[in-house]
């Protein structure tokens, strides 16, 4: 076992010897392939954030997309967002859609709303002062406002035009509407009086310059120190939605008026007396409407004019022989689908176009539901039309034309539903 190595040995050891340092050297360059990547991130933070973050391959178009949502979403985003990198700022400085939603009612937002004019180019903004902010703030900007919302804001004081202004809502209760001040607003088209006080006053003229409105949409108070039927009749004919809310327990004279292009019709009564009368405006075009009472109370139809409506919401029972074209009915009371029953029990031939009738449904009603059922089984026997029964606990049926409450505000745009 001791015997010496011969030739041929050598040979083989050297063979395996160059083999083992092959294999090594491949190992080592593997080492090395491996390794350089963290040293050049080591090197270059910037190259890291290259390889491990995709928005970085983002082109600034669609960064202005992102950041315009931001900025809706949040009044300091653009702020936040520029102070991310040089490539964002430059991305957030070329999106004026960003900075079109300035915050009035926060106090930092507000020390730098001439920025987030300037920034936000020429596009209309929404503007909803404070108390404590006056009008002329906006006065570079006056062209540029497209909504405005006023509460305990005196703007005739400081006479500043708004030459695109179309939606307009008051909530003060000193600011006496007159022709001086909506000559302010040329192309007013939505105006909101609501939450006003028994102080609220007209001085309005609609004989003198009723061309300076052209008033589509229309919400107003009616209290015994107001006369705002001579508002509605200064606008009689490019309205198309109106909604009253009558606070005071006497009969609403003057209201003899013809609205030959309104489509929509909503009524709340919100006084503790039982109401003197109805309207008597003339709707020949009339689709929906809504009528509503706070007080507990028989509340009548308001409103008469009922030929042509097809889409009803109403907080008691509804007489059914003077809509004689309904084809949707929404009961906010659920106990008034009980009379509504009966009266189609009497007479099948009641609203021959009636489809659907939605009940907001409580739980102490379900004894009535099996019942309901049945007469309506013999109900639908006789009509061409079959009507559907929808009991919720909420009212889910959205009417056509229905008249949109109005908000407006850093996060919700009075324009975002259309």
């Amino acid at each position: 076992m001791n015997i010496l190595p011969v030739v041929e040995d050598s040979g083989l050891a050297k063979e395996t010897i160059k083999g083992v340092e092959g294999q090594l050297a491949s190992s080592l360059q593997e080492t090395v392939e491996t390794r350089q990547p963290e040293k050049v991130l080591e090197g270059d933070p910037e190259i890291h954030k290259g390889v491990f973050s995709p928005v970085t391959r983002l082109n600034c178009d669609v960064l202005s997309i992102i950041f315009a949502f931001c900025g809706k979403d949040d009044w300091a985003a653009p702020l936040r967002i520029g102070a991310v990198s040089c490539s964002w700022r430059q991305a957030i400085l070329a999106t004026p859609q960003a900075w079109a939603h300035p915050s009035l009612s926060n106090p930092m937002c507000a020390r730098k709303v001439v920025l987030f004019f300037e920034r936000s180019g020429q596009l209309p903004l929404h503007v909803c002062p404070t108390i404590s902010q006056s009008i002329k703030l906006f006065s570079t900007v006056a062209h540029r406002i497209k909504c405005l919302s006023i509460n305990g804001v005196d703007t005739e004081d400081d006479l500043i035009v708004f030459p695109n202004l179309e939606y307009l809502r008051i909530t003060s209760r000193r600011l006496l509407i007159s022709n001086d001040f909506l000559t302010q607003f040329p192309r007013l088209r939505h105006l909101y009086c609501r939450e006003v006080g028994n102080t609220w006053s007209f001085d309005w003229n609609y004989e003198r310059q009723a061309h300076l409105l052209l008033l589509e949409g229309l919400s107003l108070t009616f209290t015994p120190k107001s006369d705002f039927f001579n508002l509605v009749k200064g606008t009689r004919n490019p309205l198309v939605s109106l909604r009253i809310e009558i606070e005071g327990p006497v009969r609403p004279r003057g209201s003899h008026i013809i609205l030959p292009n309104l489509i929509t019709l909503e009524v709340e009564y919100s006084h503790h007396e039982p109401i003197r009368g109805s309207l008597e405006l003339k709707t020949p075009k009339l689709k929906t409407y809504s009528q509503y009472k706070i007080e507990e109370l028989k509340c009548d139809m308001i409103h008469r004019d009922l030929e042509t409506v097809e889409y009803v919401s109403i907080d008691e029972c509804v007489t059914l022989s003077c809509i004689s074209s309904l084809r949707i009915l929404r009961l906010l009371d659920g106990y008034s689908i009980l009379e509504v029953i009966n009266q189609l029990f009497g007479d099948s031939t009641l609203c021959p176009k009636l489809e659907l009738i939605g009940v907001t449904w409580i739980d102490d009603m379900e004894y009535l539901r099996e019942k309901l059922t049945r007469q309506l089984d013999e109900i639908n026997k006789l009509r061409p039309v079959k009507i559907q029964l929808m009991l919720v606990p909420r009212p889910e049926i959205d009417l056509p034309h229905e008249f949109k409450e109005y908000e407006c505000g850093p996060y919700n745009r009075c324009t975002d539903n259309g």
